[in-house]
């Protein structure tokens, strides 16, 4: 009898090291891609539609990548980012079910793929092969050897469209716990404005404010409800359910441990980018917790046997 509540114990410590293992792996925003064509060194340019709390938007990968020597390329969706827009990230965004689709250029003509739809999980999606009619002989260009994967240094810019600049300025201004966010047009048309508060380093929309104007427009928010922690605000600009463009961002820090008050980090807007990088903690602890349990679960096996 013993015998048998030691071995259900270990499947039982087992059952919990697995979940706990798969934890991080729920929430993660990383799923590889990978493809094939027969073209070799062509640039890869993946897209994802999704359908994103900023409204539907075409999501690319960036930097964007190149076929190797076999023609195939591999890629993350953790790397996505607006098309138009490429300082905003949307790796938190695509789902299940989204459509996706890649494009390269040959000879001066665009080749794209069929649109698939992107699978449920984090596991690698292999996208159907493109293959691209050669108008002539394949040259000395090319050849046989293995399948490595080059990554391109060639970053998004932001499209023609974006270059207009609707935006003079966006500033912040901090009075205990309200903050005052003033955003300045410089188009004279009438848009729609959203003001937009992401919670980092998770990036999730924990607040929204629209309104239309032509000019100029003052938000005030009230952070008392806010948790202590680090957030970031953006304001972007529609022209109808189009995104036409973005400002500048701007990250700040509430903390409770002192009398309420709101910090205003004096760093640079690449220090911010950088902090805004994956956090690996959490994912670490839960590795850390798992591999000891499973330790225990092998101990507990041997003196079962014993």
């Amino acid at each position: 009898m013993h015998g048998v509540l030691q071995l259900k114990t270990v499947k039982l410590i087992g059952l919990v090291s697995l979940l706990l293992l798969l934890i991080p792996l729920a929430s993660a925003l990383s799923k590889p891609i990978a493809g094939r064509t027969n073209i070799i060194g062509a640039e890869i340019k993946l897209s994802v539609e999704t359908d994103s709390p900023l409204g539907k938007q075409v999501c690319m990968i960036n930097p964007t990548v190149k076929t190797g020597a076999d023609g195939s390329f591999s890629t993350n969706l953790y790397n996505l980012v607006l098309k138009d827009f490429p300082s905003i990230e949307c790796s938190n965004y695509w789902k299940a079910g989204d459509p996706i689709w890649y494009e390269l250029n040959h000879q001066g003509i665009s080749h794209i793929s069929v649109k698939e739809q992107i699978e449920s999980g984090t596991g690698l999606q292999r996208l159907s092969e493109l293959n691209i009619p050669l108008a002539m002989p394949a040259g000395s260009s090319g050849g046989s050897g293995g399948g490595s994967v080059s990554q391109s240094d060639t970053l998004l810019t932001p499209s023609p469209q974006a270059e207009e600049n609707i935006f003079s300025f966006i500033s912040i201004k901090k009075e205990e716990e309200l903050l005052r966010v003033e955003a300045s047009l410089s188009s004279g048309k009438k848009v729609s404005l959203r003001v937009v508060v992401f919670s980092l380093p998770e990036k999730k929309i924990i607040y929204t404010a629209e309104d239309k104007i032509t000019d100029t427009k003052t938000y005030t928010i009230n952070l008392k409800e806010f948790k202590q922690g680090r957030y970031k605000v953006q304001a972007f600009v529609y022209s109808g359910e189009e995104l036409i463009d973005v400002s500048n961002s701007q990250e700040f820090f509430i903390s409770r441990e002192a009398p309420s008050q709101i910090v205003m980090p004096n760093v640079s807007l690449q220090a911010v980018e950088d902090s805004n990088r994956q956090d690996l903690t959490l994912p670490l602890i839960f590795y850390g917790i798992s591999f000891m349990l499973i330790m225990t679960t092998i101990t507990l096996f041997i003196l079962s046997k014993k």
